[in-house]
This record gives structure tokens, sequence and C-alpha cells, in this order.
């Protein structure tokens, strides 16, 4: 055999073996577990209920001092991810007399070909439904003129998970008679069942930060010891604006950060590593822990589109952050 194809096809071999290398260790690369002695930890609070109970052991189970839950404010009003109903009860209830309208702004993802479908309820009152799509549409539906408007109810009906795709209504704003209903004019609610079985209704908050702090006071934690962080300006990517939205906390309290422990959410973990190291540099140790992601884990996440996706979003998070932070 002739030397060059001799040396091809070692290229070959060599390009193979580091493609099943690369195949099989990539989800351990993004989920690394570092830990060290830190009187700080970190949640990184966007995930919710799929890893405050996670954290809250952890916690509780180690000498921290402090609590820090980040979050970016919310890009949209409310992902729901479980079949129940967003409540928006006005401060002040519309007087009846004349129609009012109501706009509604949704968007979607799908699970077995099928996205998110939802109902309208006005008073309790059946007044509309639909289904959503992948982009955010907005939905008009007229209200009754003859009986004062106390509240209004967005239900999700047809929440699903088939082959690691999960089907989500994602709520991005509401209005009525173009006044947008928020935190300031309202009292939103979100009632659900827990993954028990169990039904809840859960306060919303103008963040994920004030929102996981609420959840996790529940698990017994002092309340003091818990402290939202939002970083409220987006600088190159939304981790690293609130791994420095943390730095600068702490700086501004004079509290010591020789060492901090992050936690993350599954694969999005070493993008959260690198940007906490990247925002504190060689003066603070950064330890890492990558809570289970129920969704997308070492084997299944090649099996769906969704799990593929998630992955090669991931990768690119992490070149963007070696080469850009």
């Amino acid at each position: 055999m002739k030397r060059s194809c001799l040396i091809a096809l070692a290229l070959i071999t060599i390009l193979l073996l580091s493609g099943l290398f690369i195949f099989k260790g990539i989800y351990s690369f993004l989920t690394p577990v570092k830990t060290l002695p830190a009187q700080i930890f970190v949640l990184e609070g966007w995930a919710q209920d799929k890893n405050l109970e996670t954290a809250a052991r952890e916690f509780t189970s180690h000498d921290y001092q402090c609590f820090l839950v980040t979050a970016y404010p919310y890009s949209e009003l409310l992902v729901m991810g479980w079949e129940g109903k967003l409540a928006f009860r006005l401060h002040r209830p519309l007087k009846p007399g004349r129609a009012h309208m109501l706009n509604i702004t949704l968007s979607g993802t799908q699970a077995s070909g099928e996205y998110a479908r939802f109902r309208i309820y006005v008073n309790d009152s059946l007044v509309g439904a639909d289904a959503t799509a992948r982009n955010e549409k907005s939905f008009v539906f007229q209200l009754p003129a003859s009986t004062p408007v106390d509240h209004v109810e967005v239900a999700f009906i047809n929440d699903a998970v088939d082959n690691d795709e999960d089907r989500n209504l994602i709520v991005h704003n509401l209005r009525i008679d173009n006044e947008l209903c928020d935190l300031s004019n309202c009292t939103m609610e979100y009632s659900r069942k827990n993954d028990s079985g169990e039904s809840m209704i859960v306060p919303l908050f103008s963040s994920y930060a004030l929102q996981a702090k609420h959840y996790l006071s529940a698990y017994g934690i002092d309340d003091s010891l818990i402290i939202p962080i939002s970083a409220d300006t987006l600088i190159r990517s939304r981790t690293y604006s609130t791994a420095l939205a943390v730095k600068d906390y702490l700086s501004g309290s004079g509290m010591s950060c020789d060492a901090l422990m992050i936690m993350s959410y599954g694969v999005h973990s070493r993008r959260s590593y690198i940007s906490y190291k990247k925002a504190f540099g060689k003066e603070t140790q950064i330890g890492i822990i990558a809570s289970q992601d129920v969704e997308v884990r070492n084997d299944n996440w090649f099996k769906s589109r969704a799990g593929r996706r998630k992955i090669f979003r991931e990768v690119t998070g992490v070149l963007y952050a070696f080469i850009f932070l």
C-alpha cells in the first residue's frame, strides 16, 4: 500500500475516533461538577421547579453563609409548563356599559406535531379558544359589555411530553383596551398541579429571581439569607450579564468573594462556569454543580431533535464564551 494511502487511512481513523470521543463525551463536558469550599452559593434561578429542591439540599447540607439567586428579567410573562390557568385579577374592575377588547400575545412549543392550545375565560365564562404556533401571535377577543370585568384567565389545555419534546404555552403579554396588564395594575397567579399531582397556586413576580426566592423559602431556608439578583443590562450574553451582576453586588456589599459555588441547569452548566470565570477573573475560585436535566440526559440527547438542538446550542454558547467573553 502506498505511503499516501496509509497516511490518508490514518487521518480518517483519527477523525473517526475523535468524532466518537466527542460524541460520547460531549454531555459530560457540558455538565461539569467541580466542588470547592465556599461561603457563597449562587443558583441560576431561571430553571425554577426543576432544580430548586436540589439547590435547597445543597445549601442546607454545607456551610454556606449566603444564597444568591440570579436571573435575567422576563423575556416573556410566563412559560406554562403544566396544564393550568394563569389568572389576571384586576386591581380596578372594568365597569359594564361598553365592550372591551382583549389582546393576548402567545406562542408555544410542540410535541407529537401539535402546538399548545388555550382557552380564555372572563369572570369564569369562556370567551374564546385557539391554538398557538412556534412564533409569537396576537389573539383578539371581545369581552362582554353587560358585566364588569373582574379577572381574566388563560387556560393551557393540552400539555404533553413525547420523545423528549415538551409542549408548553408561552404567555408574552396581555392587554385590555391597549392597556398592559402587569403587576402594577393586577395580581397574577398560576394555578396548576405540581410534580406530585397536587393542586397549587403560584404567585408571580417581576423576575425569575424573585420567584425562585419565594419557592426556596418554602424549603425552610431563612428568607434573610436568600438574595435575588437580576441583571437589568445585557452585556454580551445573559449568563455573563448575571455573573457581572453578582460581582457588582458582592463588591458593593463588601462581601469576600475568594470562592463561589455555582449551580446551573443541565448542559448549560459549562457555559455558566466559563462565564463566571471570565467575569470574576483569577482572583476568585469558581466551583460548579450541574443539576439534573429531566428532559435531556446522557443516554437520550441524540435520540430527539430537541435534545440535539439543545446540545448544539450549548456547544455554540461555550465556543462563544471561550472566544468573546
